[in-house]
This record gives C-alpha cells, sequence and structure tokens, in this order.
C-alpha cells in the first residue's frame, strides 16, 4: 500500500473524531427517525432496548394505514456507518420499512451500539470512557441483536420474527446463530442482503481504509481515538457542507465508498443519504474488517496471540460455526458489489446449512449500497423479499 494512501486513511479517521471537534460549519438539524416517518405519511413507536453488557439502542417500529391486521413482525437491522435513519432516505416510495409496512408487515427498525441512536450505555460514557468503544461485529451480534429481537417478541407477543439485515447486519446475524444457538428457534426466516463475512476478495476505498485502520489500530489508540463518523463531529459536517457547495464533489465522495451506479437513485436520496452516512462506530470494528480481509476464516476478532489466549483460551481467533445457523436463508447479492465479492459470497453460501437461495439483482450495475439507496429496489428486490417472507 502506497504511503499516499495511508495518509489519506490516517486523515479521515483523524477528521471524523473529536480532534476537530470544535471547528464551525454550517449547522444541519438532526432530524430524529420518528419525525422522518411522520413526514413520510407513517406513524411509529420508539423504545430503549438495554443489552446484556449495558448498551442502551433505540428500536422504532413503523405503522401505517393500510392495514387492519398485521402479519408476523420484521426486524430490520443496518450496515457499518449507518442507523436506522439510512433505511428512509430514498423516500416513502422507495425504502424497504415502507414498502414492508405497506404489505401489512409489523416493521421493526433497529441500530447498533456506536451510530447516533446507540451511543448511551448504563454506566459508560461514550465522551470520557474507552472502554464504550472496546466492540466490534462480534458484540454486536453476540449482544445488540439478540437484546432486539427478545424485545420485539416480548412487545408483540410473537413466536417468532422474520429478520433482514444489510451488511454489517446479515453478517452480524450469523454470529448470533454460531454463538447463541438457541436464537434460531425465535427466527422464521432470514434476508442477508450484501452479507460480508471473509473479504479476501473486497476491493476498493473501503477496504483500504480498514486495512489501513488494522494496521494503524494501536496507533490512533496512542492518539486517544477510538470513534470515528459520529454524527457531530467534523469529517460529517464537512461532507455536508462539501455537498451544499458543490453536487459533483457530493456525487464523487459517496462514489468512493462503493462501484457508483447513477440510474440507481437520484439527489433526493443523496442528499438525504448524506445526513446520516457515514454514522458512527468503533475503530476495533473498523479493524476488524481489516482483518477479514486476509483471512478466509470466518472469525472473531483477532487479539493477537498472546490477547486471544487471554480472550479465547487459543493462539488464534475462534471461527463461526456456521452449521449454527439453522434458520432458512434468503441471500441478495449484486453483481459491482465492491465490498463483498460475488465469488467469495458464492463460496460462503455453500456453508449454510439451510440456504433458501442466491438471489443475484438483475442489474449488472448494481452495488453494495443500491441494497438500501437504489429506487430500483421496489421492482427489482422487493418482490423477491416480500414473496419469501409470506411463504
Amino acid at each position: 500500500m502506497s504511503i499516499r494512501k495511508v495518509l489519506l486513511v490516517v486523515l479521515s479517521v483523524i477528521l471524523a473524531t473529536n480532534y476537530f471537534y470544535n471547528v464551525v460549519l454550517p449547522s444541519n438539524k438532526i432530524i430524529r427517525f420518528p419525525e422522518i416517518v411522520k413526514q413520510n405519511g407513517y406513524t411509529s413507536e420508539e423504545y430503549d432496548v438495554v443489552t446484556e453488557d449495558g448498551y442502551i439502542i433505540n428500536l422504532f417500529r413503523i405503522r401505517g394505514n393500510k392495514c387492519d391486521q398485521l402479519r408476523r413482525p420484521v426486524l430490520i437491522l443496518h450496515g457499518l456507518f449507518q442507523s436506522s435513519d439510512s433505511w428512509l432516505d430514498p423516500g416513502a416510495n422507495y425504502s424497504l420499512p415502507y414498502l414492508l409496512s405497506d404489505k401489512c408487515h409489523d416493521v421493526w427498525v433497529g441500530n447498533t451500539r456506536g451510530n447516533y441512536y446507540g451511543r448511551r450505555h448504563t454506566s459508560l460514557d461514550p465522551d470520557n470512557d474507552d472502554k464504550f468503544w472496546q466492540f466490534s461485529a462480534d458484540e454486536i451480534g453476540y449482544y445488540d441483536i439478540p437484546a432486539m429481537i427478545d424485545s420485539v417478541l416480548n412487545i408483540t407477543k410473537a413466536a417468532k420474527l422474520n429478520y433482514i439485515g444489510f451488511s454489517q447486519g446479515g453478517g452480524s446475524f450469523y454470529m448470533l446463530c454460531s454463538e447463541r444457538p438457541e436464537y434460531n428457534g425465535k427466527v422464521n426466516a432470514m434476508v442477508g442482503m450484501g452479507t460480508p463475512t471473509t473479504l479476501q476478495l473486497s476491493n476498493g476505498p473501503l477496504q483500504t481504509m480498514f486495512s489501513t485502520v488494522m494496521k494503524l489500530e494501536n496507533l490512533f489508540y496512542k492518539l486517544g481515538i477510538n470513534e470515528v463518523f459520529s454524527r457531530n463531529m467534523m469529517a460529517h459536517k464537512l461532507i455536508n457542507l462539501i455537498c451544499v457547495l458543490s453536487k459533483t464533489v457530493c456525487h464523487t465522495i459517496i462514489s468512493s465508498f462503493d462501484e457508483y451506479n447513477p440510474a440507481s437513485h437520484n439527489e433526493h436520496t443523496l442528499f438525504n443519504t448524506i445526513k446520516h452516512f457515514p454514522d458512527g462506530t468503533s475503530i476495533r470494528n473498523l479493524a476488524r474488517y481489516g482483518q477479514a480481509g486476509f483471512s478466509d476464516r470466518f472469525q472473531k476478532y483477532d487479539f493477537g496471540k498472546t490477547g486471544n489466549m487471554e480472550r479465547y483460551g487459543t493462539h488464534e481467533p475462534p471461527t463461526y460455526n456456521l452449521q449454527n445457523v439453522k434458520v432458512p436463508v434468503l441471500l441478495v447479492q449484486g453483481r459491482r458489489d465492491w465490498l463483498v465479492n460475488i465469488t467469495e459470497l458464492e463460496t460462503f453460501s455453500k456453508k449454510l446449512p439451510n440456504l433458501k437461495e442466491l438471489f443475484i439483482v438483475n442489474d449488472l450495475k448494481w452495488n453494495h449500497f443500491d441494497l438500501m439507496y437504489s429506487h430500483n429496489l421496489k421492482q427489482l428486490v422487493f418482490p423477491k423479499i416480500n414473496e419469501y417472507l409470506l411463504t
């Protein structure tokens, strides 16, 4: 990797932290999930979910006005650098939660620790306690997802729910079923949209960022950097300012995260997206994805030989046992996904004991983020998801 790329990533991460917290840029009022839902003609409910290790996460329920009776609950979870708001960015006619609600699914939209709606804890202060940020997707799968599943089932009194996970939201679900197989009995069906496990064939700027953070992880900690991309930090404010000043540069920034598909969304979606993306996570989480680019094993975070012995009792981090994923799975994938390589996903899919289908979107330019933001999702993907959830 060139020195230029390394310096670019380091600068990007530092800009995404409190180093420049007091820089004054035009403020953008943060409109929360319930307000966005209301603006689009739906109603919502908000719940606090407390995980076993003390993180407090907002969980939202969407209610439309087209159904007298609701179907089985469906919990949907965003990917890395996102929050529940990201699902709503395409607008009322195209967003997956609204489409599901219009078909009478009981829609629940989750969040994960570290993002805008997951930045609270029963005893830790995210601004002052480094321990708050000592997590990766491993903890999201082990703690966050089961806490949300239990909350939905407790509130609705349903025996099972359906689950849809985009990117990290899908990969973490496999971790849950591997480590806590009893949760297979609480999920009727799972839809994995662009779900990463190993990233050896991944390419593009995101993987460059992950691998660089992995190599410089300890340096960031010495600099006091544990959190990246909070909505209140410099990087997010700067992206918003740039997108106001130049549509062309804004498109360039967004397309740097993935293969660009200009026919997939309009400017309305673009400007909604930059209000909420990227959202917060931990340095450790980015480092873990960097590790996934150098291993063909779907494994836990690697603390190094000494750290692994202390944490796991083995020199190598344990692998996740995919044979424990008993839930019926539908995988949805695009051909031009920079992050989740289709060949790598096909190899992974053969390890799932209850795979129902690997569905390749009928669009040669379909990329990773199209699975959440594309206006064509309504025609090209949603019918398959809805059909699957109803079987």
